[in-house]
C-alpha cells in the first residue's frame, strides 16, 4: 500500500482517468450517434434521387431534371447535390462549389463512394456519391453526389470535448482536494486526554 503521503495522489489520479474516459465515451458516443443520423438522410436522399433519374426516359424527361431535383432537395438548406453526366458535365447543383462535390466523384462514379466528409470554406458537408442509371436506351450512368452540412454538428462537438474537459480538470481538482482533507483528517493524531477533574477536599 501506498505511504499515507502518495495515497491522495494515487486516487487523484484514479479518479481523473475514470472521469476523462467517462467523458471520451460519451463524446465518442454521441459523435457516432450524429454520423449515423447523417448516413440515413444522405441514403434517403439518394434513394429519392433513384426514384427521380427513373422517370428520365426521353430527351424532355432529361432537360426537366433540374426542375425535379429542385422541386425535391432546394427546401433543403442544409443539402449538398450534385449530378453529372458521364463526361463530368454538371447537370443539376445547389449547396456546395460543384468543385467540392466532385471531388467525391472524380472520373465519374463506377461504385458506390463511402460516407466523407469534404470543407467548402467555413462550411463541413458529409455525404456519399453513387452511380444511377436512367431509361435512357444506352445511356451511361449518372453521377449522383448527396451531401448534407455539419458544420453545426462540428461546432458542438467541439464545445462539448472542450466543456467536458473543463469538467474532467475541475471534477479532479476536486477530487484531489477532498481527498487530501479526507486523509490528513484521518490520520491527524488524536486530541490530548484533559487531565482528570479533581474535587476540592471537603472541610
Amino acid at each position: 500500500m501506498p505511504p499515507p503521503r502518495h495515497l491522495p495522489a494515487l486516487l487523484t489520479a484514479i479518479a481523473a482517468l475514470a472521469l476523462a474516459l467517462l467523458a471520451a465515451v460519451t463524446w465518442l458516443t454521441l459523435s457516432i450517434q450524429l454520423e449515423e443520423q447523417d448516413r440515413r438522410q444522405v441514403q434517403q436522399r439518394l434513394e429519392l434521387a433513384r426514384r427521380l433519374l427513373v422517370r428520365v426516359d426521353g430527351a424532355g424527361s432529361l432537360a426537366d431534371l433540374p426542375l425535379h431535383f429542385q422541386a425535391a432537395f432546394a427546401a433543403d438548406p442544409r443539402l449538398a447535390v450534385l449530378v453529372q453526366g458521364a463526361y463530368g458535365q454538371v447537370l443539376y447543383q445547389q449547396g456546395a462549389s460543384p468543385q467540392v462535390l466532385a471531388a467525391a466523384a472524380p472520373g465519374g462514379v463506377h461504385g458506390p463512394v463511402p460516407l466523407a466528409t469534404w470543407r467548402d470554406g467555413r462550411h463541413l458537408w458529409r455525404g456519399s456519391a453513387v452511380p444511377m442509371q436512367t431509361q435512357l436506351s444506352g445511356a451511361a450512368p449518372l453521377s449522383v453526389v448527396m451531401a448534407v452540412e455539419t458544420s453545426a454538428q462540428d461546432a458542438f462537438l467541439t464545445s462539448l470535448g472542450l466543456t467536458l474537459a473543463a469538467y474532467v480538470l475541475l471534477a479532479t481538482l476536486a477530487c484531489g482536494i477532498a481527498f487530501t482533507l479526507v486523509l490528513r483528517r484521518a490520520n491527524a493524531p488524536p486530541p490530548a486526554a484533559a487531565p482528570p477533574r479533581t474535587e476540592p477536599p471537603l472541610d
